[in-house]
C-alpha cells in the first residue's frame, strides 16, 4: 500500500485490508487530510468470523462514518461526518473511557462509605461532619472546633 490513498475511498461495503499497518495508513492519512477526525471513538475493527481470514477496517464506535452506496458492489467511504454531533476529542475520551472501565473500586469506596455513614447515629453523623469541616480548615474553623469542645465537654 505504498501508492497514495484515494479520497472518496473505492470499496465494495466497507474498507478491507488484509494488516493493520494499512488500516492505520489509511486513518492517519485520511485524519491528516482531515476526512476522519481525531476523534477517540475511531479505532482498528476487525471483519471476519475468526476461523477464516479476518480483514482490517477502519470503524467508528458510534458507527457515524459517511458511506455512498454508488450500485450493489460499489460503495464509497468518505470518512467522519463534517457536522458529526458525537466527535469526542482524544485527550478527553481516552480519561472517560479508563474511568468507564475501571471505576468500579471507587464506586465500591464510595458506596461502602456512604452505607456505613448512613448506618451512624445521627449525633455520631454530626461529629463525624465537624471533624471533616475542622480537618479541611474553612474560615469557621474556629466555630467548629468550639462545637466539638462542647459536644465533648472540654
Amino acid at each position: 500500500m505504498a501508492e497514495k490513498i484515494p479520497f472518496p475511498f473505492p470499496c465494495e461495503d466497507v474498507p478491507r485490508f488484509e494488516t493493520q499497518h494499512e488500516v492505520a495508513t489509511l486513518i492517519a492519512e485520511y485524519q491528516a487530510k482531515g476526512h476522519i477526525k481525531r476523534c477517540s471513538h475511531v479505532r482498528i475493527g476487525t471483519i471476519g468470523a475468526g476461523m477464516v481470514a479476518t480483514d482490517y477496517t477502519p470503524k467508528c464506535q458510534k458507527v457515524s462514518f459517511d458511506f455512498e452506496e454508488k450500485s450493489y458492489s460499489k460503495s464509497f467511504f468518505y470518512g467522519c461526518p463534517i457536522d458529526c454531533r458525537l466527535y469526542e476529542p482524544t485527550w478527553k475520551g481516552t480519561p472517560r473511557r479508563w474511568l468507564k472501565e475501571h471505576w468500579w473500586p471507587f464506586r465500591q469506596f464510595i458506596v461502602g462509605t456512604a452505607q456505613w455513614y448512613a448506618s451512624l447515629s445521627p449525633a455520631a453523623q454530626v461529629i463525624i461532619a465537624l471533624v471533616c469541616l475542622a480537618l479541611v480548615g474553612f474560615p469557621w474553623r474556629d466555630t467548629v472546633l468550639d462545637g466539638l469542645k462542647i459536644i465533648f465537654g472540654k
